[in-house]
């Protein structure tokens, strides 16, 4: 009696279990930073897909409302300014002079109350966010490092939530004295008519608060489990993209000052 192969029927074989990835909100991981921030990005790291998108845009949507609530305010005093003109003013013909009020009232608009500081400040939040993984990437890769792109970019994001806070209190501030508030910055340690390298220092330290200090230290404290380096190699090479970071934030502003004074002295 032969046996017949194509007859005999073979168990289905199950399929190996998938490992479960954490989905792409992880709303659960907010509080975590906060409470539990080495347990929390452990969790950040050993995603292996973009994880980013959750604290980018709670950071975006909270600018959008910064922005709407301090609208009224900057309206009132940019109104409140309105009223002086320029050395010689009476003297310019009323085409000119027209223009001159055309261009006033078009600075307390919309645009210039709403827009323009809702684009800088969401703008500054991801260009903070790109460069900053794009800098560190780079020096954990040269001292040896083989983490991945992603898990960078994903780190980042979510140390990024102590600045959530910073808007947070930005908000509250501006609803409840009803002024746009203070500079946070460590910016006051130097004099604001500085020259020369203290004034870079100035921009630089205006960069730094309690909250961007926050954000760095998480940075610090998952460098090691990201980068799988030693932890001296891993701590160094995130403090020196943080000095960095600082560095080039500071540049725009000490250029900015730079051509106001030149276009001072020119009109002078």
């Amino acid at each position: 009696m032969t046996l017949n192969t194509e007859e005999i029927s073979e168990a289905p074989v199950k399929p190996a279990k998938a490992k479960r990835q954490p989905n792409a909100w992880n709303f659960a991981w907010i509080p975590g930073i906060f409470i539990k921030p080495r347990s929390t990005l452990k969790k950040v790291i050993a995603a292996e897909k973009p994880v980013w998108l959750t604290p980018l845009l709670l950071i975006s949507v909270l600018v959008v409302i910064s922005a709407l609530v301090a609208a009224p305010i900057r309206t009132q005093i940019a109104q409140a300014g309105n009223g002086e003109v320029p050395d010689g003013f009476q003297w310019w013909s009323d085409a000119d002079q027209a223009k001159y009020f055309e261009s006033q009232n078009n600075k307390v608009g919309p645009m210039f109350m709403i827009v323009f500081p809702l684009l800088k400040g969401i703008t500054g939040y991801w260009v903070l966010w790109f460069v900053f993984a794009a800098i560190w990437h780079l020096i954990l890769t040269l001292t040896g490092s083989r983490v991945a792109r992603v898990k960078v970019s994903n780190v980042v994001a979510w140390a990024m939530l102590p600045l959530v806070l910073r808007v947070l209190v930005q908000i509250i501030n501006t609803l409840v004295t009803r002024t746009l508030g203070a500079p946070t910055g460590l910016s006051t340690w130097v004099a604001a008519d500085a020259t020369g390298f203290l004034s870079f220092i100035r921009f630089v330290l205006a960069g730094m608060d309690a909250y961007w200090l926050w954000f760095a230290i998480l940075c610090l404290v998952a460098a090691a489990p990201l980068s799988q380096l030693k932890p001296a190699k891993a701590f160094w090479a995130t403090l020196i993209c943080v000095v960095l970071v600082l560095i080039l934030s500071a540049v725009p502003g000490l250029i900015n000052s730079w051509l106001g004074k030149a276009a001072g002295n020119a009109s002078f």
